[in-house]
């Protein structure tokens, strides 16, 4: 629910002159860009959540957050990434399925109640966020490769 509110702001932000000049400053025109083609595909992530259809976490039933003291490493952001990859790699050898849930960590990053509702102590961020569960669907058969070629030097 704390991700869709702040998926909404951030949409309502991308009509207001003032707001879009604010993100143009805080994000490049590059990145104001992506947000500004991207604020209608949120407003409708925002309106099916309303309305029971969970489309940023797909009704995972697990989501761990990465988190790390940003006052202690310059690195943190790095290290927790890092660890949320090797959970992605160790989750799909138990038969797991799970997503990078950018979305959470947006909103985290705008909006302190996640963290708060976590007790997250205050020098800490959120900076990564993986939705857990198992899959719905199994593949019993997967494409055929070619055999990978590899030269040792």
């Amino acid at each position: 629910m704390l991700t869709a509110e702040s998926i909404g702001k951030l949409a309502v932000y991308t009509k207001n002159p003032i707001g879009r000049m604010m993100m143009r400053r805080a994000l490049g025109r590059r990145g104001a860009d992506t947000v500004f083609e991207l604020a209608p595909e949120m407003e409708g992530l925002v309106s099916l959540f309303k309305s029971g259809t969970d489309w940023i976490l797909r009704d995972a039933p697990v989501m761990v957050l990465f988190c790390a003291d940003s006052a202690g490493s310059s690195y943190a952001n790095i290290n927790a990434n890092l660890a949320l990859h090797n959970a992605a790699l160790a989750a799909e050898t138990v038969g797991l399925g799970c997503f990078y849930a950018g979305f959470v960590v947006h909103a985290g990053e705008r909006d302190g109640r996640i963290a708060k509702l976590v007790s997250l102590p205050e020098t800490h961020m959120i900076y990564g966020a993986l939705a857990m569960g198992y899959p719905r669907l199994k593949f019993k058969k997967w494409p055929e490769r070619n055999p990978a070629k590899v030269t040792w030097i």
